[in-house]
């Protein structure tokens, strides 16, 4: 790494499953590309949080469902579509499931007032 680069660590930890965004910057450019810079950085953050969490996930599927794959998501957000992919999964009795989408019905996120 030269003076006109600096390097960004990102640490995304959910559970036992931990993943790190890492990325360098020109100095020089960053007021320049500082809208874009974050553009990619919040994109790659929300993906990597939402895979993350499909992988800490992954531990606690029901017996007797079966790991068929992964299926690509877009979420669109005013900086852009954020693109991941998240495991699905099928029961004994054929039926799709989505393991994270069971768990946030179960765990609903609250926001506090105010937030």
């Amino acid at each position: 790494m030269t003076a006109e680069a600096a390097a960004i660590s990102i640490t995304v930890k959910i559970e036992k499953v931990t993943k790190r965004i890492e990325k360098t910057i020109d100095i020089e450019k960053i007021e320049q590309e500082a809208s874009t810079l974050i553009q990619k950085l919040n994109s790659e953050l929300l993906t990597t949080i939402l895979e993350t969490l499909d992988d800490a996930l992954r531990e606690g599927i029901p017996k007797g469902w079966q790991n068929v794959g992964r299926e690509e998501r877009r979420i669109l957000l005013e900086q852009g579509y954020v693109v991941y992919c998240r495991r699905i999964y099928k029961d004994e009795k054929g039926q799709r499931h989505k393991r994270w989408m069971i768990y946030y019905k179960s765990n609903p996120i609250s926001v506090p007032a105010g937030e």
